[in-house]
């Protein structure tokens, strides 16, 4: 699905320069370089490893690479509850993309379980 929605980004605006950071070794269901090679992502975006085996993206963890992309990009699209709980409130350009799945943030989000999320860390 990522893949599919890069595709279609870049489709809209081919000159646009899009960076995947994927997990540096299996964690959960998150994809890793070997996923990202295996379904072509590296033909359509630069494909950088975190560096880490945390479900999550905590940035004192990550690779060197994974940061300086975090730091410098314009816009981020953060998918996953984890890496909406290790992140938020960081002050970046963050749009978050979540299924609310646990009882305290559904209470702080004031939102049923399992509901999609879209947030920004910008506006919350």
């Amino acid at each position: 699905l990522d893949k599919l929605f890069i595709e279609r980004i870049k489709k809209l605006n081919p000159a646009l320069e899009i960076s995947v950071i994927v997990r540096g070794k299996d964690v959960l269901n998150d994809c890793t370089i070997t996923d990202a090679k295996e379904i072509g992502m590296y033909e359509i975006a630069n494909v950088v490893s975190n560096g880490t085996a945390i479900a999550g993206t905590c940035l004192d963890k990550i690779s060197t690479e994974a940061k300086d992309l975090i730091d410098n990009a314009d816009v981020i699209i953060s998918k996953g509850q984890g890496n909406f709980e290790t992140l938020r409130f960081c002050g970046k350009n963050i749009y978050y993309l979540f299924l609310c799945k646990c009882e305290m943030f559904a209470r702080r989000l004031k939102s049923p379980i399992l509901k999609g999320m879209l947030l920004n860390d910008k506006r919350m």
